[in-house]
């Protein structure tokens, strides 16, 4: 497993649907949602296992074990789900 460095942030972003209700498919589409992998020493508002809601654009895509992750600082989030 990986930990980030200082005040970042490692994310696993969930995939949205590929299929409709009425059967069409569509392409998988990235989420701005995701679970909270592992946190930096510096990070005091989440913890590992947390899911997050994140901007579109923030941070960088990584991918480890064939699974694109997101590597964000704190700041960049946005909201916690409870």
């Amino acid at each position: 497993m990986y930990i980030p460095l200082s005040d970042r942030v490692l994310i696993k972003p969930e995939r949205g649907a590929t299929q409709t209700d009425g059967g069409f498919e569509i392409p998988e589409e990235k989420q701005h949602v995701g679970e909270v992998i592992s946190v930096g020493p510096n990070v005091t508002s989440v913890i590992a296992g947390q899911t997050v809601l994140f901007g579109k654009y923030g941070g960088t895509e990584v991918e480890i074990d064939e699974t694109t992750h997101i590597i964000m600082r704190e700041q960049d989030l946005i909201a916690i789900k409870q």
